[in-house]
């Protein structure tokens, strides 16, 4: 099996990019991300890990679309102005304010945000820093992605899930079982978009996409295509970039078909694989079953035009 580890992803997303993806990525170097195990890099390089946020609102959303609508529009940055510390100075106020959860998740659930809490909790002040930091800076790359994407003819999918959540930064730093830790600064999936082309238009869309961000100072750290990978689980592009400040993040590029996949039958699948051994009969069994379901959609057009990197 093919390693696509982004450093990772995460999204993603798409944990979802996301966390859906439960995020089950990443790390290595500073390009590249640790996953829990080697047989499952493939789809956890894709699905950014989704969080219990995304399940929730991917449930919401075939439920509810009017529900869901709101609640994407609901989903803007910034820190909460109430929470000060009483009797605390200006200054204190501000630091609790920073460290209580986004207000990108105030559409959350009750149980969902006591578990986000929880996740902050646990964090050191430097992993906190490092995680808000991180969300400050996504609002200013969400405005190019968003331009690349209209620029390119891209259709964004599951921008309501381009922030991981703390609980799912705080399992992947942690919680992964390979007994490595992961710093939050070295996640490139913290900040994760998905870009949705036609199986014609995929291969094309996404170097037109990457070469508009070359053109904005972003530099393209890796490129990852496995949709001619026959042993792989999974079969997508996963590329991650950095923006002019520094900030690094990923872009899943896909087919609809695909886009479905992953949130579908091949993440349920996955939520099973991520924690186990790579030769746990149970385990050999999922990713055959991954394989086989992923070999089955459309290959894109030209789709052997994008190239690693």
């Amino acid at each position: 099996m093919s390693d696509l580890r982004d450093g990772d992803s995460s999204s993603t997303s798409v944990d979802a990019g996301g966390e859906s993806g439960s995020e089950a990525v990443e790390t290595s170097d500073a390009n590249t991300e640790l996953c829990s195990n080697e047989a499952s890099r493939e789809l956890c390089d894709f699905r950014g890990g989704a969080s219990e946020y995304e399940t929730e609102l991917m449930s919401s959303s075939r439920e509810n679309p009017a529900q869901n609508a709101e609640r994407q529009k609901a989903f803007s940055y910034g820190e909460k102005t109430d929470g000060a510390v009483e009797g605390g100075t200006a200054k204190e106020s501000e630091i609790s304010s920073k460290h209580e959860l986004p207000a990108c998740f105030d559409k959350m659930s009750d149980e969902s945000k006591a578990k986000q809490v929880e996740a902050l909790g646990k964090m050191s002040a430097d992993e906190k820093n490092s995680y808000f930091d991180i969300i400050e800076r996504e609002p200013a790359i969400t405005n190019d992605v968003k331009n690349v994407a209209e620029k390119n003819m891209a259709e964004l999918q599951g921008l309501e899930y381009r922030v991981k959540t703390p609980s799912s930064t705080y399992e992947k730093m942690y919680d992964r079982g390979s007994g490595e830790h992961v710093d939050v600064q070295d996640m490139n999936d913290v900040i994760r978009y998905t870009a949705v082309y036609s199986p014609d238009e995929l291969a094309d869309g996404t170097n037109a996409c990457l070469s508009d961000f070359e053109s904005r100072g972003y530099t393209v750290d890796r490129v990852k295509n496995t949709w001619d990978n026959e042993n792989a689980t999974y079969r997508g592009i996963n590329a991650v970039l950095t923006n002019p400040e520094g900030q690094s993040f990923e872009v899943q590029f896909h087919t609809q078909e695909s886009f479905d996949l992953k949130n579908g039958e091949l993440h349920a699948l996955y939520e099973q694989r991520r924690t186990m051994a790579d030769d746990n009969p149970k385990a050999i069994e999922l990713d055959e079953k991954m394989a086989e379901l992923s070999s089955k959609m459309e290959r894109p057009k030209g789709i052997e035009k994008v190239r690693n990197r």
